[in-house]
C-alpha cells in the first residue's frame, strides 16, 4: 500500500474513461460522486467530504489542481461521462444529444484543451454502469456524438481520444472496433484504448485479433495505442 511514486511513478494521467469531477454544476456534487462510486467503489461520503470542490467548468478544476501541491506531475482528460451530464442534466442518462448539446459539448472540449487537457475520453464498456443498473451517461451517446467531439479536438489539431472498450465479446465488440477504426482514421487524432482478451459472447476476441486491428489501422494512416496490463486484472466487490 506505499505510493506508486515510491515505486517510480512520476506521472499520472487522470479522467479516463470518460469519469471526471469537472465540467460539474454545484448543486450537481452528490449526483456526479455516486455516479463515480457506482464504477469505482468510492465511498460518495468519502468525496464530498473530502474534495475541495471550488470549481464549475474544465478550466477551473485545472487551475485548482495548478495550485495544489503535487508531488507527481498530473495530468488529466475531460471525461464524456461528466460533461454530457454538464451539459445535458439527467436528458444525459436517457436521450441521444440535441444539435444544441453537441454544440456545447464540443465547445467545451476545446475550452478544455486550449486549457492544458490531455484530450477527451469516454467509455463503451457495458462494465460501467450507474448506480441504478443503467448504463453511464456516455454509454448513451451515438457514435455521431462521439465522432463530433473528436472532430472537435482535430479541429485544434490537439488532444488524445481515449476509450474504455467494449468487453462484452463478438460481434458487439467486433462492431465497437468498427466504429472506433472509422473515427481514428476520419480524424488523425491519437487512440488510445485497453487491449483486453475476452472469451464472452459468440465469438471469443483475442488479443491477436485486436493488434491485427491495430495494425490495419495505422497501415490506412491512423494512431492508434493499446493499453494493456502486465498481470491478470482482479477485482475486489464491496458487498
Amino acid at each position: 500500500g506505499s505510493c506508486s511514486c515510491w515505486h517510480g511513478v512520476t506521472s499520472v494521467v487522470m479522467g479516463n474513461c470518460g469519469f471526471a469531477l469537472a465540467p460539474c454544476k454545484p448543486d450537481a456534487r452528490e449526483w456526479f460522486a455516486q455516479c463515480l462510486e457506482a464504477v469505482e467503489d468510492i465511498p460518495t461520503e468519502a468525496m464530498v467530504a473530502g474534495i475541495d470542490w471550488n470549481w464549475e467548468t474544465f478550466p477551473e478544476y485545472l487551475a485548482n489542481v495548478e495550485a495544489l501541491p503535487k508531488g507527481l506531475n498530473y495530468g488529466s482528460y475531460i471525461g464524456h461521462s461528466a460533461l454530457r451530464m454538464y451539459v445535458m442534466g439527467e436528458r444525459a442518462l436517457t436521450e441521444e444529444a440535441t444539435d444544441d448539446d453537441l454544440a456545447q459539448m464540443a465547445a467545451a472540449v476545446q475550452e478544455a484543451l486550449r486549457a492544458g487537457a490531455m484530450g477527451f475520453s469516454s467509455s463503451r464498456a457495458n462494465t460501467h454502469i450507474r448506480p441504478d443498473g443503467g448504463p453511464v451517461a456516455s454509454r448513451i451517446a451515438n457514435w455521431q456524438e462521439i465522432a463530433h467531439l473528436v472532430d472537435a479536438m482535430a479541429e485544434l489539431n490537439a488532444g488524445i481520444f481515449q476509450v474504455g472498450p467494449d468487453v462484452s465479446g463478438g460481434a458487439a465488440q467486433r462492431a465497437f472496433m468498427q466504429e472506433l477504426r472509422t473515427i481514428a482514421i476520419n480524424s488523425g487524432r491519437p487512440v488510445m484504448l485497453g487491449t483486453l482478451s475476452t472469451a464472452q459472447g459468440d465469438k471469443p476476441n483475442p488479443w491477436e485479433y485486436q493488434l491485427e486491428w491495430m495494425d490495419e489501422i495505422v497501415s490506412a494512416g491512423a494512431r492508434v495505442f493499446g493499453q494493456s496490463t502486465t498481470r491478470s486484472i482482479n477485482a475486489i466487490f464491496s458487498l
